[in-house]
């Protein structure tokens, strides 16, 4: 009934229960003090009188008097359990703009470190698995908030996954579906990526990326509206250049909407630039067969990346950020990618949480007064003293 998640308010007040027993044994040493009401020269003849069976339950009054003092001292100490409520009636709306660009293959490890991970027999994640992680356990949390959320791929091209949406079962699901573009080309047809990717990932279209995420943000009604950007890389293939595009935002964010004649709610642009760092390494790719070399167990075989191998742009990532109102984080591996995301959702989606317990100590209470009138009639009926 009440379940493992019971707190209690005042739990000091269990200390009462040392008063107990004291109380049990003050009750016996006064009964064994009372002076008998008639006094008899020879007891011998009322000893063999038999007590009968409520005699033999004299004791039960006296039960019945401890358990309702355990108990209110149970209610005392205000036995509740949590019920925290959102105050908030209004969720966010998150878009997610993804890079699936092919570039997003690589492992932001040393090739020593990925022989250690390649010893259990798996490949290490690279950074769009990382990232497919985060996102949906990101979406997870966003179920428990209320939160709308939607995602934006981008490479060669930029193009809506899912809009805003509550049904986030289906929104993981197309998230674990995706297929980043493995780099291999199709002999015949050199723009076809080999692995049945989700987007060719020749290009990385940010731009094309932040202008579709605010285009599904213009009109929501959320409380706040965000863009978390994920990229690799700089922009690269673009029709509209990001700065530009976050410049629009801006400046929209400062008017007045002119349906309800109230400033706008601005949108916000969170950007994460991945790799960069001085460990990386990427698929080994076969001269002679043209795709990923593996070794005897399946394992992909990694070629280890010099620095600037690929083109990054952190100072275009940190102006979108900056002139939307959000902010720019740049991790170099995978374990500062992983907490960075987790300190940015812990401090940009942080909602108004209040306590509102469900309070269990009147069951104490009335349980306690139920065992004080059962033994209140015991004593004054069936096992009532006399004289």
């Amino acid at each position: 009934m009440f379940g493992s998640d019971l707190q209690f308010h005042s739990p000091w007040a269990f200390a009462l229960l040392a008063l107990v027993p004291a109380a049990v044994f003050g009750q016996l040493w006064y009964q064994r003090r009372r002076t008998g009401t008639f006094v008899y020269g020879n007891t011998h003849t009322l000893r063999e009188v038999s007590s009968g069976a409520l005699g033999a339950i004299f004791w039960v009054p006296a039960v019945l008097r401890v358990l309702a003092l355990v108990a209110l001292v149970v209610a005392i100490a205000r036995p509740q359990k949590p019920n925290r409520k959102v105050i908030t009636s209004e969720g966010v709306d998150v878009m997610i703009a993804l890079d699936m660009s092919a570039s997003m293959n690589a492992v932001d490890k040393g090739l020593g470190e990925i022989a250690t991970i390649q010893a259990g027999g798996k490949n290490p994640n690279n950074r769009f698995n990382v990232a497919r992680e985060l996102l949906i356990a990101f979406i997870r949390n966003r179920a428990e908030a209320g939160d709308r959320v939607g995602l934006v791929l981008f490479g060669e091209g930029a193009y809506l996954k899912f809009p805003l949406t509550t049904d986030y079962r289906r929104a993981i699901k197309d998230i674990k579906d995706l297929v980043l573009d493995s780099g291999v080309r199709d002999q015949d047809a050199q723009e076809v990526c080999k692995n049945d990717c989700t987007i060719s990932g020749a290009e990385t279209r940010i731009g094309d990326a932040l202008k579709r995420a605010f285009l599904r943000l213009r009109d929501s009604t959320g409380r706040e509206k965000t863009v978390i950007l994920i990229t690799d890389g700089a922009d690269k293939g673009s029709e509209m250049a990001p700065k530009y595009v976050a410049e629009y935002i801006r400046d929209w964010s400062k008017e007045v909407d002119a349906k309800t004649g109230k400033p706008r709610r601005p949108v916000r642009v969170y950007t994460f630039l991945v790799g960069g760092g001085p460990n990386a390494a990427a698929p080994d790719i076969s001269r002679r067969t043209g795709d990923i070399s593996r070794d005897a167990r399946g394992l992909i075989r990694y070629q280890a990346l010099p620095t600037g191998a690929f083109e990054v742009n952190p100072t275009l990532l940190n102006e979108i950020a900056q002139l939307t109102g959000g902010v720019a984080a740049q991790s170099y591996d995978e374990e500062s990618f992983r907490e960075q995301f987790k300190s940015f959702e812990k401090s940009v989606y942080t909602r108004t949480i209040e306590d509102f317990p469900d309070e269990k100590f009147m069951l104490f209470a009335y349980a306690a007064l139920g065992l004080l009138v059962l033994e209140a009639l015991l004593r004054l009926t069936v096992l009532r003293k006399f004289p």
